[in-house]
């Protein structure tokens, strides 16, 4: 049985909640974790397949067949990747901005928009959300559901990172990408297609079953400042044209940065 990586945030809730639920059968063994485990799992081999984060795919392509029937993203705002800064973003030249350890794609694209689109040059390290000293930063990358529950309180605001990058390029952002380790998308096509399908059925059921969706969701993250309904319907799961040249803009902004950039 294939090893299929799973991501452990809501924002990933409707492709696997059908199978938690024991209405769908998955043809895949499930692990889940945040998105930077799975990115290192999947290029270690200790994952066949899974979502990874768009970053990891774009800068490591050559190790990866993409399987693009399905992303996570976003065309305007996401609810769950911000960056929560004290200053104007104008200001932020000079600044410690914090990435967070668990995705590559959100940090990336802060250092896109801040290059490309804010023209301003901070100094970027990495930072854990348990770190004592986080006041210490003047600004911070959070994802996932902790981005979800964080109250934003004065000098704090919350600039939703999805949202800036639609208003900047006017094309919906891609977060995170399937793909498979190319000797299993070489050798186990029929397997591979076979979750595929599993994951587009698992999709519709919980296309068909919002209120468990929601619910589940609130039970995970009871303290969201996002309405569920609101959350899910900003999400896109499906890889289309535009999320498509998105992510290839996306690809190229990155590899135009001027110097390395800090994935974590």
């Amino acid at each position: 049985m294939l090893r299929l990586g799973a991501i452990q945030y809501i924002n990933a809730l409707p492709f696997f909640l059908a199978f938690e639920e024991g209405e769908l059968e998955c043809p895949a063994e499930r692990i889940y974790a945040v998105p930077s485990a799975l990115n290192k799992m999947l290029r270690e081999g200790a994952l066949d397949l899974s979502p990874i984060s768009a970053a990891e795919y774009l800068l490591h392509s050559n190790d990866y067949t993409l399987l693009p029937r399905f992303c996570i993203g976003a065309e305007g705002p996401v609810h769950s990747v911000a960056l929560f800064s004290k200053h104007p973003l104008d200001q932020l030249s000079g600044k410690r901005v914090g990435l967070t350890t668990h995705s590559a794609s959100s940090n990336l694209l802060t250092q896109v928009l801040c290059h490309h689109f804010w023209d301003v040059t901070p100094t970027f390290e990495p930072f854990n959300l348990d770190d004592p000293d986080l006041d210490l930063f003047d600004a911070l990358v959070i994802i996932g559901d902790a981005c979800l529950e964080r109250v934003v309180e004065p000098p704090w605001q919350k600039v939703d990172l999805a949202q800036a990058w639609h208003s900047a390029t006017g094309l919906p952002f891609t977060f995170a990408v399937f793909a498979a380790r190319n000797a299993i998308a070489e050798t186990q096509k029929p397997q591979i297609n076979a979750i595929l399908d599993s994951l587009s059925q698992a999709l519709e059921w919980s296309q068909d079953h919002q209120k468990r969706l929601f619910e589940l969701a609130e039970d995970r993250c009871p303290r969201s400042t996002v309405a569920y309904d609101d959350y899910y319907k900003a999400l896109r799961f499906h890889f289309t044209q535009p999320q498509k040249k998105g992510l290839d803009l996306f690809g190229k902004l990155i590899h135009s940065l001027p110097k390395k950039a800090c994935v974590t």
